[in-house]
């Protein structure tokens, strides 16, 4: 085993033990909340600057940067409260077990899922030689299957952004 590997079954195995102290609700809430929190501020801080202009003297790039960060923070921790609400509602139910089990499943494959993406835009788009030898990453066992998996989600991605796009908005 190289060190290759065990760097990254340490991290993969950091993300696990995060899963299991958040829980899956928590985990899943997380990656909503991004989701959310972007998608609202694109919408949304337009809103926010009306809200927010009579109580400020700044420019008008300053106050709409202000509000797109106000409207994603805002948004994230709305999103994170109800994601511990939802874990306690879950620890009264006794479900709090079944939530850390699955949030250790949910946690390490999320690493792994970051890291393949990772591992794949840095093929991509650096030499990659100079972060891993060709001596580190031919015998590896994780540094294949990895990488590729990443190369197979930013495929996945340019064909679903590729489909949105073709999406006719009223």
């Amino acid at each position: 085993m190289l060190i290759l590997d065990i760097v990254l079954g340490l991290i993969v195995l950091y993300g696990a033990y995060r899963g299991f102290k958040n829980g899956l609700i928590v985990e899943l809430f997380g990656i909503l909340a991004w989701a959310i929190g972007i998608y609202g501020a694109l919408h949304f801080s337009d809103w926010t600057a009306d809200q927010l202009k009579p109580y400020v003297s700044w420019s008008e790039n300053a106050t709409k940067t202000a509000s797109f960060v106000l409207t994603f923070l805002a948004l994230l921790l709305i999103t994170h409260l109800l994601a511990k609400a939802l874990t306690k509602i879950a620890s009264l139910m006794l479900l709090g077990g079944i939530n850390k089990i699955f949030g250790v499943l949910f946690g390490g494959l999320k690493t792994v899922g970051l890291l393949a993406l990772l591992l794949a835009y840095l093929a991509e788009h650096s030499p990659l030689d100079q972060w891993v030898s060709q001596e580190q990453e031919g015998p590896s066992k994780l540094y294949e299957p990895i990488k590729s998996a990443g190369q197979s989600l930013l495929e996945a991605w340019d064909f679903i952004a590729e489909k949105v796009d073709e999406i006719d908005y009223i």
